[in-house]
């Protein structure tokens, strides 16, 4: 077979796409943050790559499985499935040990939705099997829509006249690839503006926990490529490990350049010929296997792009979670069916099953531009192990040899943990000090206000309430000011930052009351057991700290409309986290010490749900997070407020045992009896609702978004050029 040329503007590609990377990191870097707006760009571009994919997918692989004649090739065809079970299964070892590299950090990060998010049972049944097709390709469920096509290819291969409709799923096929041709002549512009978004936006931080996944990829690229598969072959078969190099290494780096296997695909087919021929292995029935066994074998999962797929596990140590437990066989099961299509395509569905942050695909496609290369040389090395195999094994020149399988299964052990011994030690060096929630955290400032606050405490304030008659309302705005009592040690909700600077959520919401009232705002600090005292006498109008809606002290106080709801949780040490994932598991448990914040809303709950439990009642939950409460198992807390308090005890984490989720509304405590200022705060909570402030509010102060710190990304037009603030 003559092997077909590489197209020189494959090459020209190439090239373009590393000048765009280039290109794109430099003008992120020259812009900073005024990058930001090339995202959206990335994003367009990364939906039009993953536009034809699946189509293309369900086209060829039916068309693929319809030509095989089984009762011809089935020795071959099952030897092959064996062969590729068996290089799978070293893709799962792979996968699962190579997160165990990454160095423990302290990484603790503000409230995501996804930690009170109800874990659904695993639908294996709707994941898997294709009871509606259609409903499985409209929403991207990959192992559904594969196993369908198998069961149509398979079904196509036993139909008399299926060389009428073949021609036509290869004419389909011919016309989605060339749509995606179209589309990847785009790359170069689409990568360019990916890496300006990310390099202008990226804090070093973040590059540099990068650095960890492409290493890691790397290294399971270096050993699977360059040792396991040639030396698994070199075991099982007479072909020499330098021969298969020495006959493949220049297809592998046309690969390598062009970033696609089959362009040469014909290439390969030939390496495999003489490989054959080198060892006098060469009769027509194995070259005929090879012809038939290379492009069936093509449409099926390699390791390249299986392991590729540690890029999810990265993802959850990145953001201090890890995939363990339960979640460890459903992620390794999704990933092994959806190995079938590529990478863009199944990695925001994984990240969607696993519950995590959907943005970190763009780390991904920035990290592409090199692992992808590397990841379809594994893939061809893996196509050449497999149909080698395959064939010798039905030829009947493979055979297992347990001494030499079992040696090079000892020197492969000692290499891995020789490299990865050493990758674990560098990445805990440089990693050293990555930790920078905390000052994001305490740099945080409010909005924008036209008034200016003053901060008080108690005893310096006269108390006053409002005449018979009249309502807080009317004091306020006959005495210009309004008194915002406020807690300590409410985080979000009211804390003081690094510049010594009282801010918070409510503190935002305090300053926008008072704007809206015109009036001064004159803020004052309030132990937890005066609050009712604060509201009783006249020192304060109002409470703005997180405060949870209890039914004990109405005859005290009053609340007004809830603005935001939090969730029960527990907090607890990292290495205690399992403990508490399911409340079944909580309520086992024959001794428990809990401990809750005062005036909890939890209590009542508690005792309920365990009743086993003693629970201690805490002034602040800094006691307990700085290890003041001997014996206390967890802090009950919400999750909210709790993931800001793990910012700054980063060894603490926030858990919601499942699958009990309890609401807890938060409301502003004020004197009893005034109506007339209950309902005026109850249609200003409902206005700020409306008009997006409290969500607003709630994704800066609760999520985070925005909350880095201001000036510190670096960029030439700023701190070179100085052309801008």
């Amino acid at each position: 077979m003559e092997a077909k040329k590489v197209n020189p503007q494959k090459d020209r590609l190439s090239t373009h796409i590393l000048i765009g990377l280039g290109a794109g990191v430099l003008v992120g870097l020259f812009l900073g943050e005024k990058a930001e707006f090339f995202t959206t760009i990335g994003d367009a571009f990364i939906g039009l790559l993953q536009m034809t994919v699946m189509p293309y997918i369900i086209v060829s692989l039916i068309a693929s499985l319809g030509k095989i004649s089984l009762s011809e090739w089935k020795k071959l065809i099952l030897n092959g499935v064996t062969i590729l079970l068996f290089l799978l299964a070293i893709g799962i070892i792979t996968i699962t040990v190579l997160p165990l590299i990454l160095p423990h950090w302290e990484s603790a990060s503000f409230f995501r939705p996804d930690i009170i998010a109800q874990n659904k049972s695993f639908d294996f049944v709707r994941l898997y099997i294709p009871s509606n097709p259609f409903s499985s390709m409209a929403n991207n469920v990959i192992p559904a829509v594969v196993l369908f096509c198998i069961f149509i290819g398979m079904a196509l291969a036993k139909i008399n006249g299926k060389e009428k409709l073949i021609p036509l799923l290869d004419i389909l096929s011919e016309t989605l690839n060339k749509v995606n041709k179209m589309i990847i002549r785009l790359t170069p512009y689409g990568v360019f503006a990916i890496a300006a978004g990310s390099a202008g936006t990226l804090s070093l931080e973040e590059l540099g926990r990068l650095q960890a996944y492409i290493l890691l990829y790397s290294m399971a690229f270096l050993l699977l490529t360059f040792w396991v598969l040639p030396s698994l072959i070199s075991a099982l078969t007479p072909i020499k490990f330098k021969d298969f190099f020495n006959i493949s290494k220049s297809t592998l780096i046309t690969i390598f350049a062009t970033g696609k296997i089959i362009v040469v695909l014909p290439q390969l087919i030939d390496n495999i010929k003489e490989i054959l021929s080198r060892e006098n292995l060469s009769k027509e029935e194995n070259e005929n296997a090879v012809d038939i066994m290379m492009p069936l074998a093509y449409p099926f999962p390699n390791l390249g792009s299986f392991v590729i797929l540690v890029f999810i596990p990265f993802v959850a140590w990145f953001i201090g979670d890890a995939i363990t437990g339960e979640k460890l066989p459903v992620f390794l099961g999704a990933s092994l069916i959806s190995s079938f299509v590529s990478p863009t395509v199944v990695l925001p569905f994984l990240l969607d099953l696993m519950h995590l942050p959907s943005e970190m695909f763009n780390l991904f496609v920035v990290s592409s531009v090199y692992t992808d290369r590397i990841r379809v040389v594994l893939g061809a090395v893996h196509l050449m192990t497999l149909t080698i195999l395959a064939i010798g094994f039905s030829a009947g020149f493979a055979k297992f040899s347990f001494k030499r399988v079992g040696k090079k299964i000892i020197i492969t052990i000692l290499i891995w943990t020789s490299v990865s011994f050493a990758l674990n030690r560098y990445l805990s060096f440089v990693l050293q000090g990555s930790y920078k929630e905390y000052d994001r955290f305490v740099g945080m400032t409010l909005n924008r206000h036209k008034i200016r606050m003053e901060i008080k405490k108690m005893p310096e304030i006269q108390p006053q309430k409002p005449a018979p008659g009249a309502s807080n309302y009317d004091l306020i705005k006959q005495r210009g000011t309004i008194r915002v009592g406020y807690l300590r040690d409410q985080l979000p909700f009211a804390f003081v930052n690094n510049k010594n600077q009282l801010v918070g959520f409510d503190i935002d919401m305090a300053y926008d009351l008072a704007e809206e009232l015109g009036v001064k705002l004159i803020i004052i600090k309030v132990k937890k057991n005066e609050m009712y005292r604060a509201l009783q006498e006249g020192y304060c109008d109002i409470i703005m700290s997180g405060v949870p809606i209890t039914l004990t002290h109405l005859d005290e106080i009053n609340y007004t409309n809830s603005y935001i709801s939090q969730t029960m949780a527990f907090i607890v040490p990292d290495y205690r986290k399992k403990e508490f994932l399911s409340l079944e598991d909580v309520q086992k448990k024959d001794t428990l010490h809990l401990v809750i914040p005062q005036w909890s809303y939890y209590a009542g709950k508690l005792r309920k749900l365990l009743p086993q439990a003693k629970i201690s009642v805490i002034s602040s939950p800094r006691l307990y997070l700085n290890g003041k409460i001997q014996g206390a198992d967890a802090l009950i807390y919400s999750a909210e407020a709790g993931s800001a308090w793990t910012l700054i005890y980063p060894k603490y984490s926030v858990v919601v045992p499942k699958p009990t989720v309890i609401k807890i509304p938060l409301a502003y405590p004020i004197a009893r009896d005034d109506i007339r200022w209950r309902d005026f705060l109850n249609t200003w909570i409902e206005i700020k609702k409306g008009n997006g402030t409290i969500d607003e509010y709630f994704k800066y102060w609760i999520f985070g978004k925005g909350a880095e710190s201001k000036g510190e990304r670096w960029s030439v037009i700023k701190d070179v050029l100085h052309w801008t603030e």
